[in-house]
């Protein structure tokens, strides 16, 4: 079994917030939204009463319910073979999928 998940880094790194990532997805994401509030599409209410979840695992979060003996994970004798974290550049990623449309 491959279990895939964003994570948190080492250096606290998570997508869309990289040494590589000029600019954060999440700061992006809260610009265009305030722009609708510019356009009229929503209201400043709407706007401020918005929440986007987020929440990245660290690799010890993530790593935690094979390596814990009261897990029920554990318990069903899934073990952890191997973990890695990587990060990559999000946005150029973006834009391959984009143009391979």
């Amino acid at each position: 079994m491959i279990l895939v998940q964003l994570t948190v880094d080492e250096e606290g790194q998570f997508v869309g917030t990289t040494k590589n990532t000029p600019t954060s997805m999440h700061h992006t994401m809260r610009d265009l939204w305030k722009g609708l509030v510019h356009d009229g599409l929503i209201t400043q209410d709407e706007f401020d009463k918005t929440t986007f979840v987020n929440y990245y695992r660290t690799v010890n979060e993530f790593k935690k319910p094979f390596e814990s003996v009261d897990s029920p994970v554990r318990k069903a004798g899934l073990t952890l073979v191997s973990i890695e974290n990587q990060s990559g550049d999000v946005s150029l990623q973006g834009q391959m999928a984009y143009e391979w449309r």
